[in-house]
């Protein structure tokens, strides 16, 4: 009887602690309405990561962007390698379809120009993941897997946040 009683309490236990973050699966990003500086309030700590830097970026992996094109580049503290986010919101469908497969071309991952989201290791010790969708594009790359799907789903869900907060002042 003793045995079924912790049995039961360990399941209570699980099934309440397996929902309490969400792990988000698909390809989100801001609205389009929504400025950068908005989308780029992300808030690792949490995650136990401080921001170290948040700098202007105007070209990403050589390729310049359009005169109204922003994005930024943030630094996280994380022991022996930072964390790096670069956000970037594009003027028109045009110049995001033509930086995204000038984008795959430098890390030679054509093969997955008609999707939206790739995944690779860079220089054997970043895990990086990309995506992009509408006039965003998202780059994370750290320096472990585990901390990369912690992170991407930190971003994911600060996106959906704002989308429904979006929705809610409509």
């Amino acid at each position: 009887m003793r045995y079924k009683k912790l049995l039961f309490f360990l399941v209570i236990l699980v099934i309440f602690t397996s929902g309490c973050s969400r792990k988000v699966t698909e390809i989100t990003a801001p609205p389009d309405n929504i400025t950068l500086d908005e989308a780029t309030k992300i808030n690792l700590k949490m995650l136990d990561l401080n921001k170290l830097s948040k700098t202007d970026i105007t070209q990403l992996d050589g390729i310049k962007f359009k005169d109204n094109t922003v994005g930024y580049e943030m630094e996280y503290r994380y022991p022996d390698t930072p964390i790096k986010i670069k956000i970037i919101k594009f003027t028109s469908q045009d110049e995001i379809e033509t930086f995204w497969l000038e984008w795959l071309a430098v890390h030679k991952l054509e093969q997955f120009k008609t999707q939206q989201v790739v995944e690779f290791n860079q220089y054997n010790n970043y895990s990086s993941y990309a995506w992009q969708k509408g006039p965003w594009f998202t780059y994370i790359s750290v320096p472990n897997e585990p901390l990369k799907d912690k992170v991407k789903n930190v971003i994911a869900n600060h996106y959906l946040n704002l989308a429904k907060k979006e929705s809610l002042i409509k």
